[in-house]
């Protein structure tokens, strides 16, 4: 594609030519546009169970959520825009540029998320002991905060810069204009791919040691040397590292798709940039799907929310549901009408 093709009259700058797509093309838009709209509704809801998951170490919690809340909304963005396209048979550019500023926007803070759950995974392992007075909740509400703050500046404002340069008088270089926002984007994701396979590298390493060494020496032994890892927090972080390895599979695809298309700009119209946007769109789709489907298969808790939602429609699950709640809150007696409180530490019983 030139540069000729991206350049927009003043008339133009709202709305384009009527969209022409063939039947599978109109199919597979249909089926994407469905499944946003399926995803938004699944993350709406592994939300609303990570919220009552109190056993789960705090930033593992709360940047999960972070991660899935950004994830509902990109999906959410992309299937509004869509509908909007079936509906009115047009792509304007204020609705091109939401969608796909809008889904890069939310990829970008979802992939910032992931990194520092490695992060976080990478710390609980090198100062076990210590951990939980540094990654406080407080701290990491702070850390989601500036996290939104940051990328909700500079993306707008590098969005204003490039329209500032390239879009005068009576002609605008869309291309041009979104440039400083797509390279950030992509940089930034590639920087949190990087850091995410480091870290994971690490934390696998410690994780395999650790493991090794269980009955070579006891328990004081470790701590004296400083390299203990209690089983709780090597527990987590194993759960945790199936939730990563998923994003590291799911999310490289976007990753390389998004160099090709800003190392490439010629083969945005190619049949392999197509397959490789479907391919990066559908493994999207699919992280989405597994990710909830970690946290319930491995963390008992999360099992234990969903079950007493079903027991709220269907009295059938009462009794699974009180067994595994003994379980999960190491209930060995008949008080078990209050659950006991327990900490974020450890205790407790919160995976498979």
């Amino acid at each position: 594609m030139n540069s000729s093709s991206l350049m927009l009259n003043e008339s133009d700058l709202f709305e384009l030519p009527r969209v022409k797509d063939s039947l599978s093309t109109l199919i597979i838009s249909s089926v994407a546009t469905t499944t946003s709209f399926i995803i938004t509704i699944v993350d709406s809801f592994a939300i609303i169970v990570l919220f009552q998951c109190k056993l789960m170490p705090v930033c593992a919690q709360m940047m999960s959520i972070n991660f899935i809340l950004c994830d509902a909304l990109g999906s959410l963005t992309f299937a509004i825009c869509q509908s909007y396209v079936f509906a009115t048979g047009y792509v304007g550019i204020i609705v091109g540029n939401v969608r796909s500023l809008g889904t890069g926007f939310m990829l970008l803070i979802a992939s910032i998320s992931v990194s520092m759950l490695t992060m976080d995974r990478a710390l609980a392992l090198k100062i076990s002991l210590r951990y939980a007075d540094i990654v406080t909740k407080q701290r990491v509400i702070y850390v989601i905060a500036w996290i939104w703050i940051l990328i909700t500046i500079i993306v707008p404002v590098l969005v204003y810069i490039g329209y500032s340069q390239y879009c005068l008088a009576e002609q605008c270089n869309l291309w041009a204009a979104t440039m400083h926002a797509r390279r950030f984007v992509t940089g930034t994701m590639v920087a949190c791919q990087v850091a995410v396979v480091l870290c994971y590298m690490y934390v696998f390493k410690v994780a395999r040691a650790h493991q090794r060494a269980v009955g070579a020496t006891t328990t004081a032994d470790r701590s004296n040397r400083g390299g203990f890892v209690s089983q709780a927090q090597l527990n987590t972080t194993t759960a945790m590292m199936q939730l990563i390895l998923a994003f590291i599979i799911c999310y490289t695809p976007i990753v390389i798709h998004l160099i090709i298309f800003e190392t490439y700009p010629t083969l945005r119209d190619s049949v392999l940039a197509r397959f490789l946007h479907g391919v990066a769109y559908l493994a999207l789709q699919m992280n989405s799907f597994i990710s909830l489907g970690i946290y319930v298969g491995r963390f008992k808790e999360c099992k234990l929310r969903i079950l007493k939602m079903r027991a709220t429609f269907c009295s059938t699950y009462s009794e699974e549901v009180e067994s595994l709640r003994r379980e999960v809150y190491n209930i060995v007696s008949s008080r078990e009408d209050n659950e006991p409180s327990t900490s974020r530490t450890g205790q407790g019983s919160i995976l498979h």
